[in-house]
């Protein structure tokens, strides 16, 4: 929504100043749901679509890597991640 709703106000307020309406606006709108899209996409790929726990089960994140004593990949990764950002 931020993005939509701050390429909306940049558009406007350029298309204002250069008097080329609706030029500005509808790119920076387009741009903005490009954002939305892609933040939703990130969101989406570090959660997985229902967060009930089961994101990414059975995926290779899930299989055991190499010389870690049977741990997922997903587990160590998210260990490093608290330990670089806290819990």
């Amino acid at each position: 929504m931020g993005g939509l709703i701050g390429g909306g106000l940049l558009g406007w307020a350029l298309d204002r100043w250069t008097g080329l309406r609706p030029l500005f606006l509808l790119v920076f709108l387009i741009l903005g749901g490009a954002a939305g899209l892609l933040n939703a996409y990130r969101h989406l790929r570090r959660t997985g679509p229902f967060d009930d726990g089961t994101a990414g089960a059975g995926g290779p994140c899930d299989e055991p890597a190499e010389g870690d004593g049977g741990e997922s990949a997903r587990t160590v990764r998210d260990r490093a991640h608290r330990a670089d950002h806290g819990p």
